[in-house]
């Protein structure tokens, strides 16, 4: 990146007691935001401070809680903002939602999809393809349902495979995720999107 930032300052991951990249190990009890996604979201090859929630945090000057992971699925998204909204836990003020590809499931951290297991028949691929979209897909709705039956605004955004995209103008340390820029654009969509609210 510019003027050798990657070399002259060397990422590192700080894990809460949770294993998320957040400062916070627990919900405050104030108005806070919530931001869910894969890898993009995490920050892989990106120091903490260029990350598009901590962007947020400076800019609307409330804790934003980020429990995004990486390889994280959209069932992931949803059966944690379910764990949170069934808690004692206050809720958020708003959540944003950066929706991974549709072809992925968790399982207690465990991502498959097709490519996990390899078999010749294309017929098996293609069905496993289906019915793994179709699982994301109704996750999606079930968060959007709730958040609606809760009245908390949610913006979502995908990177990749959506009418909602938003496009990766430049890449971080590892050269495969999102950088600076791309986390500045995305800051700048939910800003604008918020405002509109």
């Amino acid at each position: 990146y510019k003027d050798g930032l990657y070399i002259k300052n060397p990422i590192e991951y700080t894990l809460n007691r949770f294993g998320y990249r957040s400062k916070y190990s627990d919900i405050p009890n104030t108005d806070y935001i919530l931001v869910l996604g894969c890898s993009n979201t995490f920050g892989t090859g990106l120091h903490e401070e260029h990350r598009y929630s901590n962007l947020l945090e400076d800019f609307y000057n409330i804790p934003v809680i980020n429990i995004s992971f990486p390889g994280g699925s959209q069932n992931l998204i949803r059966d944690n903002i379910f764990q949170l909204f069934v808690s004692r836990y206050r809720l958020p003020k708003l959540v944003v939602i950066q929706w991974p590809n549709p072809f992925r499931l968790t399982f207690n951290y465990t991502m498959l999809g097709p490519w996990t297991v390899r078999r010749n028949e294309s017929k098996w691929f293609v069905d496993s393809l289906e019915c793994i979209d179709a699982f994301s897909k109704t996750a999606k709705h079930q968060v959007d349902k709730l958040l609606e039956k809760l009245d908390i605004p949610c913006i979502d955004f995908s990177l990749k495979g959506s009418d909602k995209d938003i496009d990766i103008v430049d890449v971080g340390r590892d050269r495969d995720h999102g950088g600076i820029e791309t986390n500045n654009k995305i800051f700048e969509y939910i800003k604008k999107r918020n405002d509109a609210l």
